[in-house]
């Protein structure tokens, strides 16, 4: 598949902080860097690294690699090398709290139902980050190696949410669009928007779910007689249809 499909490349932090995120007591569901919608914004989006539906609240999560010091200036993060090297901070806690926002507006858009808890936080991730003692009083900021405490502790003076707003909301999450995914072999994933004129004639984003490309021949029969491909597409509908494809001795979508 052409490198250039797909534009982003998915940061080795977010599975973890994931895969740290379901341990948290009360998680339903996660959800890896969907797009929340801004109204303000005719064809805006704004990505969320982890989403998780939780028995008392949906909490939106943001994650940051930062190392060094940081601090609290005007109720937001601020990284010391950034502001040394005269670089101006951007907006980290009060564009994830825009996030959550704008979650409630799709809530009330979609199915005319007020979302009452949204949460936000802010995951530091990596272990050299010198947090100062305002960033770790401060509610919305953790470390990850803190976050199943942290969470569980912002979680637990809110109620219940029942089973069926529960539902609802689980269902809400699923409307909200994500990235296209490319899984290459060995487990390497880029992210990313694909490129719909540079995709295969006959494939479609609008009916297909997820398409696999797999070798038919050995290594020596594709230097041979060059690549043979069976392509299987699962199908938004759940109907899965096959195609064996001989390109040629090279692969281009286009």
């Amino acid at each position: 598949i052409r490198d250039d499909l797909v534009t982003g490349v998915q940061t080795c932090a977010l599975p973890i902080l994931g895969a740290a995120t379901k341990r948290v007591a009360g998680v339903r569901s996660v959800h890896l860097e969907l797009r929340i919608p801004d109204p303000d914004r005719p064809h805006g989006a704004g990505e969320v690294d982890v989403i998780a539906l939780t028995d008392r609240a949906v909490v939106l999560l943001e994650v940051k690699n930062w190392s060094g010091e940081i601090d609290l200036v005007d109720g937001d993060l601020v990284q010391a090398r950034q502001t040394a090297r005269g670089q101006a901070p951007k907006p980290v806690i009060s564009k994830l709290e825009a996030k959550a926002s704008n979650l409630k507006r799709c809530s009330l858009s979609a199915d005319g139902v007020e979302l009452f808890e949204v949460l936000s936080l802010v995951v530091m991730a990596n272990g050299n980050a010198e947090l100062s003692e305002a960033v770790m009083a401060h509610p919305h900021v953790c470390m990850l190696a803190d976050l199943k405490a942290h969470l569980e502790g912002l979680l637990a003076p809110l109620d219940q949410t029942s089973e069926a707003e529960l539902l609802r909301q689980e269902a809400l999450l699923g409307r909200l669009a994500t990235w296209d995914v490319v899984t290459f072999d060995g487990g390497e994933r880029k992210t990313g928007d694909l490129i719909d004129g540079d995709l295969p004639e006959g494939w479609s984003r609008a009916t297909t779910k997820a398409v696999e490309v797999r070798l038919e021949r050995g290594w020596l029969g594709t230097v041979v007689f060059g690549p043979l491909l069976r392509v299987t597409h699962q199908q938004r509908d759940g109907t899965t249809r096959e195609e064996v494809v001989q390109p040629g001795p090279t692969l281009r979508h286009s």
